[in-house]
């Protein structure tokens, strides 16, 4: 499918008996770019991430990759997208009867099967090793910490080297040694021009990469645009939930939009 992937929703909904999850949204996750998704808890945005991703199909409306409906691909073309994509999940979602190895290696037997063992062991050991897990791979995710588990996952999404990352608060549960090889990994994950899809409240993490910014509630898009634009926004409501994500995980004075401009996080954070 190429590098340049695009994900389009188009008056996307959801709903679950009565309650709606997701309402009437509408997004271009340009390519090559890193969208960072943020909004207050149940706001709808690790659904809309699923959504993105073709994960979960929606109610109503499209959603797209490269112009084409989900629905709407064929077998070869599902095939292409699934391996040209990669998907942390908030929960890890590891396969709980296989060991760390077989879950790391799934993905390359699935969509690479000519590829050598010694080729899928080298790509696993070698990110594993960057990210600090030295863990038994025999082991089971029974076995491991959330954050492990976590780290994981992580590996699992990067290992077949995927055009467009969907990434569910990839440094959640995660310790901070951890955590900085995993922001490092992304930070050049983005300066090889891949598409980035980030749910995350991590102040740093959001000033660091975000290109375009996304601020969701209740299931829906508040605003959107590129992250210059989106952070000197005079709207209030949009102002009230950065405040109150960000605040989690930031302690400060003053305006919500001077914290916010680049480079302005990370000073307070050095």
């Amino acid at each position: 499918m190429g590098s340049n992937i695009s994900v389009q929703l188009e008056n996307v909904s959801l709903f679950r008996g009565n309650a709606v999850i997701l309402n009437q949204v509408s997004l271009l996750f340009r390519a090559s770019r890193t969208t960072v998704i943020v909004g207050p808890s149940g706001s709808g945005k690790s659904t809309l991430l699923k959504i993105a991703a073709g994960i979960i199909l929606p109610d109503e409306g499209k959603a797209m990759v490269n112009g084409v409906d989900f629905r709407e691909m064929n077998e070869a073309q599902n095939l292409e997208f699934r391996k040209s994509n990669g998907f942390i999940f908030q929960d890890a979602a590891l396969i709980a009867n296989k060991s760390i190895y077989q879950n790391l290696s799934l993905p390359l037997n699935v969509h690479f099967r000519r590829m050598k063992e010694e080729e899928i062991k080298r790509r696993i050991s070698q990110l594993l090793a960057r990210i600090g897990f030295v863990d038994n791979l025999d082991s089971r995710p029974d076995d491991l910490s959330a954050g492990e588990c976590k780290m994981i996952s992580f590996v699992r999404a990067l290992v077949t080297d995927p055009s467009i990352i969907f990434m569910d608060n990839p440094t959640l549960s995660v310790d901070s040694r951890a955590a900085d090889s995993m922001v490092e990994i992304i930070t050049e994950l983005k300066r090889m021009g891949k598409t980035i899809l980030l749910v995350t409240h991590e102040a740093p993490l959001i000033a660091k990469l975000a290109d375009d910014l996304v601020v969701m509630d209740e299931g829906r898009i508040i605003e959107s645009g590129e992250f210059a634009s989106v952070v000197k926004t005079t709207n209030k409501e949009v102002r009230t939930i950065l405040a109150k994500v960000l605040n989690e995980a930031a302690t400060y004075d003053g305006d919500i939009l001077d914290l916010l401009e680049p480079g302005g996080i990370e000073k307070i954070f050095e």
